[in-house]
């Protein structure tokens, strides 16, 4: 469940930023779309972190510091 949800949301995300290149949409929704995609996958993220804490970070984790830091989150 955890990798589809993964899964979901990147692939959306991806239909967002394919769609800001494109020029397709409002770029203004399309932005804040994103930019809550984001805040929500790393606040499951946390949840995930905490509810598992024996599993270790993966190395990718290290590539996406900046979402952490707008949400005052660490891995």
């Amino acid at each position: 469940m955890i990798l589809y949800q993964l899964t979901q949301w990147m692939q959306e995300r991806s239909h967002i930023r394919q769609a800001l290149l494109q020029g397709s949409g409002d770029a203004h929704e399309l932005l804040l779309r994103k930019k809550q995609l984001e805040r929500q996958l790393m606040e499951q993220a946390a949840r995930w972190r905490h509810r598992y804490p024996e599993v270790t970070a993966l190395p990718a984790a290290s590539q996406y510091t900046s979402w952490a830091d707008e949400l005052n989150t660490r891995w």
